[in-house]
């Protein structure tokens, strides 16, 4: 499966819905929104995700559209932003930074490191599908990038069990990042150009 890179509106809602789904029971997800993890609302903070990655970065689907990948490449680079962004482009992500989110989401920004990376902020796919390497090809298109350009990858694990996904796909876990009291762990991982 080769996923295809996104760079108008018609998928937003359909990888929104799957994110949502994908992030549901997502340790990191849950304790930011307790208050209210219904599928509507999940689905609407991630339409703003993606909405803002197809804007500001490289949003890549599956063929289905049951999975969804947002990076971020260096910042100031250019080359990656449509030369028509979606008009209806909401990039409002303000319910991820309320409340006591605020302090989670400022941690994890401090932790980043200042090499120049693409950053993986969500890669997810319906539970239904898992398991079939819709998540690695969805991964596939940036980290050839990286390799090309020799340029690291950054993401920081919000469960546990994706560490041996991750690994497998070149990233090393780098540190625990300090997390607000209350928050699950998250640690930060780095993915170095692959040679050859």
């Amino acid at each position: 499966m080769v996923p295809t890179r996104v760079t108008g509106s018609e998928d937003v809602p359909r990888l929104a819905r799957s994110l949502a789904q994908a992030y549901r029971f997502n340790p990191f997800v849950r304790w930011m929104f307790a208050e209210d993890l219904s599928a509507t609302r999940l689905e609407g903070l991630f339409r703003s995700l993606v909405e803002f990655g197809v804007c500001h970065g490289l949003v890549y689907r599956s063929t289905e559209g049951d999975g969804a990948a947002i990076w971020f490449p260096p910042i100031g680079d250019e080359r990656y932003v449509p030369d028509h962004p979606p008009a209806d482009v909401a990039a409002d992500t303000a319910e991820w930074s309320s409340g006591r989110r605020v302090a989670a989401l400022q941690a994890l920004a401090a932790s980043r490191p200042a090499d120049p990376h693409f950053y993986l902020d969500a890669v997810g796919v319906v539970p239904s599908r898992r398991r079939l390497g819709v998540a690695s090809d969805l991964l596939e298109p940036a980290l050839a990038e990286c390799d090309v350009k020799s340029i690291g990858a950054y993401l920081e694990n919000s469960d546990p069990a994706n560490t041996s996904f991750y690994a497998r796909h070149g990233f090393e876990e780098v540190a625990q990042i300090v997390m607000p009291e209350g928050a699950p762990p998250i640690v930060s991982m780095w993915r170095p150009p692959q040679v050859g």
